[in-house]
């Protein structure tokens, strides 16, 4: 979700509270994973962008377009009316841009198919992955969200792409009791 007209963040979090929600109702527990892509748009590799582009199918005529987008860029810092020299920006897609949201969704789209075939869902905003699962037990769910990081840590590179380690967060939704919440970290 996001970087569409009328979609925001609130619509995921709509979309993860409706899955918890569902769950509580069959007396399943949900747990998700919180993940960030590590400096998102600045870390966007031109070459990967029009691999996956063309793998796509896109035409060539968009591709080219992307590829001029993406390269020949430069960037000049002014504080207090004081220029720095230009210089050439080689990797990252421009921020402000109002294509740029579309190019990184583009872009990461190829490490979600594996994770949805396990049944785990992704109800992510841009660069914020929320990977979700839900069953009878934490455990499971802790056991199959375990498969599904260890999947995109694998994907990662082969996609250009870097995940936050420090900004991974596990929360669990249920409505029993637990005394003992050590057994259930990842």
């Amino acid at each position: 979700m996001g970087s569409r007209k009328q979609i925001s963040a609130i619509d995921a979090v709509m979309s993860l509270v409706h899955d918890i929600q569902l769950a509580k109702h069959e007396n399943e527990d949900t747990s998700v994973l919180f993940m960030d892509v590590k400096g998102a748009y600045d870390h966007v590799s031109a070459n990967q962008l029009l691999k996956v582009c063309q793998g796509l199918g896109l035409p060539r005529s968009l591709c080219s377009w992307i590829e001029c987008f993406m390269n020949n860029r430069h960037l000049q810092l002014a504080f207090n009316g004081n220029k720095q020299e230009k210089i050439g920006v080689k990797i990252g897609i421009p921020q402000g841009s109002p294509v740029s949201p579309i190019l990184f969704l583009i872009y990461i789209r190829n490490i979600f198919p594996e994770i949805n075939i396990m049944r785990i869902r992704s109800p992510s905003y841009v660069d914020d992955v929320a990977l979700s699962y839900s069953s009878k037990s934490i455990e499971n769910n802790c056991k199959m969200l375990e498969l599904a990081a260890e999947k995109l840590l694998q994907l990662q590179s082969q996609n250009n792409i870097q995940f936050d380690m420090e900004k991974i967060e596990l929360i669990h939704f249920h409505s029993k009791r637990i005394d003992n919440y050590q057994d259930y970290i990842v």
